[in-house]
Formats: structure tokens, sequence, C-alpha cells
């Protein structure tokens, strides 16, 4: 049943009112009648009107002002209008027409043409409300349709044009062929064409659809990834509104997942059995952990426990099978002598970028408060197509070895102390016979071999001694007690300029270039040199093949830090290793048994120069050098 269309009548005459009522009553029209221009706008915000009938003059408010306020509202603006007055000659048409008329009639009114003029507007009216709701429903199926199409993403769906050019592309395509429908849109089918020669091309499929309306055939077909995969292809023809033929709907499915659900289907037996036993492995590796002295725990690839053995109880305290490991299922796990808040577990570190840890120092806190020294590793579980599935982290209790690492460090520190002076005996031994060598007459020859004998002894006592002051030096860090520096001022630039002489007369293989502007400061001479000689050794030790090795010295900021650069074109560090470098013993891992070492010169160089106020970083690229900067505060001007 069609709703009725209202129809507003407006006349100051009540007398006019109801000649027009009586002349326009009919089914299917509801006519409201309003008095004056007021009463008219009260109308118009409470309904929308098929028509208008509006008299022209009428006291207050007249038709034309009525008319005016109607238009300047937009939900009225376009409602027709017919104007009722009582001369011709008097109306203004233009102005008339302006404010929305389609019409105007003259007094007295012929009924038949204010029936006729009135039936033409309403069932134009209607009409137009028709198509609006016919078009309004055509965009919501339109809307609803596309919006089903996306939803599909089991089959590709694509519209092709007559020329096989690709007009939509949905959700489902860009699932199964990998292309995006900005790329495909107004572009050729080629991805739909078949990627063997026996089989039909796209345009011999298009052509059977022209003959017989569509078409389906199963095809092979390779998407943007280079996978090749069956799929089952119905090609349709597609008309327009005349029913000519306007292109064609090409739908398609990989064929791929209901092949693997059916081989699914025939492995499920075969995965409950391999289900069963996995549960029977797990059982058995957890016998085989409980066993293992030292702390094991096993999470999935979200971190979520998933194992712990019997030890893990007496380090942690009970321990929840399947919450996630955080830092706060652990309490608090701190790295050795920093905090861990905020820091991620080495567990979460593996899962998240598959390297393992090994052998990291932490200091784990249990429930009861108790530090615990540990030594941590943890490795990822790999698909063999390199994705985490699992991680494993383990945790030993090194209690006694830290007391043993104690007691090492102390022994060291005696050995280091007692070692020092007999190597200082024999260092003054050798001065004294290169002395003596040089007041013996003879052949130049057998002198020379005296003096060549008690340098080499003096550089190795030297050498053996610097080696020594590293070891008291790191037996004090090791010891948490200060390196008590023994300033006086001087100038860097004059004590690196040393240190490069010294070491440019061991290597015929090295060019040791220097160039130092002059810097002061109140440093620890002793220590410096010995730094400064380690480091310009190490550029010249880690260049194996030889080259150049650039030393600098700069003073900065009017002389309120010296700076150290030396440069070399070595082996150089693993990216990888560079956080690395300053730890203790550590060595890299492209660093040959060739080259000879202990590990703690940087260790000790850092220190050493962190205990003056300075800093020490290290920048490299492996297999093309090292650049070392030494920072240090100083002084402005010589003193």
């Amino acid at each position: 049943m069609r709703e009725n269309l209202k129809i507003l009548l407006v006349d100051d005459d009540p007398k006019n009112l109801v000649a027009l009522e009586s002349l326009l009553q009919a089914e299917g029209r509801e006519l409201i009648l309003a008095r004056s221009g007021a009463d008219a706008l009260r109308r118009v915000l409470d309904d929308d009107f098929a028509l208008i009938l509006l008299d022209v003059r009428m006291p207050g408010i007249d038709g034309f002002e009525t008319a005016e306020l109607i238009r300047a509202r937009e939900r009225t603006a376009d409602t027709p209008i017919i104007f009722l007055t009582a001369a011709a000659g008097e109306f203004p048409t233009v102005r008339g027409y302006s404010l929305g008329a389609v019409d105007y009639i003259i007094k007295p009114i012929d009924p038949d043409v204010l029936r006729y003029k009135v039936s033409v507007l309403v069932d134009l009216y209607r009409k137009t409300a028709e198509t609006k709701a016919q078009a309004a429903e055509i965009a919501r199926t339109n809307e609803f349709l596309s919006s089903v199409l996306e939803g599909v993403t089991e089959h590709a769906v694509a519209a092709l044009d007559r020329e096989g050019r690709v007009q939509t592309w949905n959700e489902g395509a860009r699932r199964i062929y990998g292309y995006p429908a900005e790329v495909m849109v107004g572009g050729t089918a080629s991805v739909l064409a078949a990627l063997r020669a026996d089989q039909p091309s796209l345009r011999s499929l298009l052509e059977q659809v022209d003959r017989h309306g569509k078409v389906e055939v199963e095809l092979e077909h390779l998407n943007a990834y280079g996978h090749r995969f069956p799929a089952i292809v119905h090609i349709t023809q597609r008309s327009d509104q005349t029913g000519a033929p306007a292109g064609y709907v090409f739908v398609s499915r990989d064929l791929t997942a209901r092949r693997q659900a059916e081989e699914a289907r025939v492995l499920l037996v075969a995965e409950r059995a391999a289900r069963a036993e996995a549960e029977s492995a797990q059982y058995r590796l957890q016998q085989i952990l409980n066993v293992l002295p030292v702390t094991v725990l096993v999470t999935d690839a979200g971190g979520r426990l998933l194992m712990a053995n019997a030890v893990s109880e007496a380090l942690l305290g009970s321990v929840e099978i399947g919450v996630k490991l955080g830092q706060d299922t652990l309490e608090l796990l701190l790295p050795e002598g920093e905090s861990g808040e905020g820091a991620d577990l080495p567990i979460e570190r593996v899962l998240r970028t598959g390297a393992p840890v090994r052998s990291e120092q932490f200091v784990v806190r249990t429930r009861a408060g108790r530090d615990t020294p540990v030594l941590v590793s943890a490795s990822a579980v790999l698909e063999d197509d390199g994705a985490v599935v699992a991680g494993v982290m383990t945790m030993e209790d090194i209690t006694a070895l830290k007391e043993f690492d104690r007691q090492k460090d102390d022994f060291l520190a005696a050995v280091a102390h007692d070692l020092r002076n007999p190597l200082m005996i024999v260092a003054g031994s050798a001065q004294l016979l290169q002395r003596r060598a040089r007041q013996l007459t003879g052949p130049d020859s057998e002198i020379e071999v005296f003096v060549d004998l008690a340098r080499s002894m003096i550089r190795t006592t030297r050498r053996a001694a610097s080696i020594v002051d590293e070891l008291l030096d790191l037996t004090r860090m090791q010891m948490q007690r200060p390196i008590l520096l023994d300033r006086s001022f001087f100038d860097l630039s004059a004590l690196v300029q040393d240190a490069v002489d010294e070491l440019a007369r061991t290597t015929d293989r090295h060019e040791i270039h220097y160039t130092g502007a002059s810097a002061f400061g109140w440093w620890d001479r002793g220590r410096l040199h010995r730094v400064v000689s380690n480091l310009v050794e190490n550029a010249v030790k880690y260049s194996p093949d030889g080259g150049v090795v650039e030393v600098r010295v700069t003073a900065v900021d009017d002389g309120a830090w010296a700076e150290l650069s030396i440069v070399d074109s070595g082996i150089g560090i693993p990216p990888d290793e560079l956080p690395s470098i300053f730890k203790k013993f550590y060595r890299a891992s492209n660093v040959d048994g060739s080259i000879d070492g202990s590990g703690i010169g940087l260790t000790v160089a850092q220190q050493i120069t962190e205990a003056h106020g300075g800093a020490l970083s290290i920048e490299s690229t492996q297999g093309r050098g090292t650049t070392v900067s030494m920072r240090l505060p100083g002084v402005s001007g010589e003193r």
C-alpha cells in the first residue's frame, strides 16, 4: 500500500480553502490546510509536501515572502509551488518562478485546469520519489554485493570488459593471485591465463563464453610469489542494462586448500598417533631434564612456559606452567652490576631475534628475596624454514664459581705484585748492561750486538711490566676498588709522540703517521702512556698485512678537552661483537691464533680513561679497519 502524498493548501480565505479541498480530494492524497503564511511555514517544518498551492495576497506574510522562506530551507527548497492569483496581468512571473513556482493559476479557478496541473505534479513527484527510492535501493544492493564480493576470500572474482581488461578485483583475487586491486584494475588479465601450454588461453576461453554464455575449466595458474597452483575457473558473460554483452565475470578458486584438506583428513589418524607419541616423548624429556644439575625452562614461541625441571624450583621457587616468562614472572633478573628494570629476559631476546645467548652472567632475585649469581644461556628452537617455535633457557648457579673467581683475583693480585719487583730488577740490569756495552772498546759490530740485546731485554721487561700493571688495575676493578691516579701536568701530544716512536721501531711493515697539537691536562702519565701504547700496538697488531696507522691528538674547546684518535686499515671487528669489545678477556671471533693478546688491554684502557673523567669509544667495519677515539678533560694553555 502506497503512502498518501501530502499537498499543502494556503489561503487566508476559509471559503477558498474549502473549495480547493473539495476540488482536490482524491485517493492517495492528504490535504493540509493553512490560513496564513506563518501557518504554512509551521506546517513545512513538520511534514514533507509533494506540492504547495499558495495564495499570493495574504495579510502579514504574503505568498511571495512565504515562498522565499520555504525555498531558503534546504529540506523544502525543491518543493514545487503553484501560486494562486486574482489577476494575471499583476502577477510578477519572473519573481514567482525564481521563488520556486512551477506554475500559477488565475482566480476564479477553473476546476479542470486545477485538477490537471495538480495531477501532473503529484504524479511527477511520485515517480521522482520512486526513482530515488529505486536508485537508493540499487546503490544499497550494489554496496551489499560489493561487500559480499570483498568478503569472499576463498574465490577470486574479477569483472573483465570485452577486451579482457580488469574492471573489478576482489579481496579473494588479491589473496589467491597476490596482486592488489590498485595494480590490476585497468590492466590486462594476463595473470588469469593458463600457465601450461597444453591448456586453453584466456582469449580462447572468452571466445567460448561469447558462443556458449559460460565456460568451466581447471587450469594451472601462477601467483605473484612464483607459486604454481591448480584452480577451477568459471567464466560467464556479463550484460549491460539493454541486454547487450558488456564483458565477463571471472571466478576462480585455488584447489590447493581443498586437496590439502583431503590430505589432512587422511593424515588425521596419523596426527593423533603422533600426538600421543609427542606426549610420551615430552614425559621422557621431563625425566631427562629433572636429572640435570642446572635450571632448565622451555617456552613456546610466545614465551609461555611449557616445561621446567626439578632444579628450577630450588632456584626460583614454584613456577607456573603456561605463564608468560618476563621480568614479573622471575621477579627481577638483573645483569651483573646493572639494573634490569625494563630489560628483556634472555629468553625474550632469543624468541624475538632467533640469535642465541651464551653464558651471560646475571643475578636472579628469588621470591624469598635472595640474590643468586647465575650463568644464563638461551637458544631458539627453529623450524626448517627458520621460524621460531620454542625457546630453551638454562640458569646455572655460579655462587661457588664466583667465590673461586674472587680467590683467583686475590691470587693474581699477589702474583702480579710479587712479579713486578723482579721485573724492575731485570729491566734495571738490562739498562746497566746497555750503558756498559756502550763503554766497551772493540769492534763496533760486537758492541752493537750487546746494545741490541740490552734494548730487547728492556723492551720485553717493559711489556711484561705493563701486563703486570694491567693485571693489578684489573684486579682493583674486580675487587671494586678505585684506581688511584698519580696526576701530573703534562702535554698529551708529547706522551703520544714518545709512544709512537717506541712502537715505530718494532715494525717494518707499518707506517705510523702522527700529527699532534699541544693538549695539556692533569693526568696519570704512567697509566696514560700504557693505554696509548696499548691502543697503538693494537692498531699495528690487528693490521697483519701492514699498512698505515694514523694517530692524531687535538685540543678541543680551547683546550677544555684533549682528543686522541687512532685509525688503522686492519681486520676490523664484526658489527654484532662491538658491544662486547670492552669486556674482560674478550677477543673478536675473526682474530686467529697468530695474533697474540691477553684480552684485558681494552678493559683496563676504558676504566683508566673513565677514571680520568673521559670516554673511550670504538667504531669499526669488518675487513676495512678500526677507529679508536679517546677524550680526556684538559685545561686551556700551557703551565
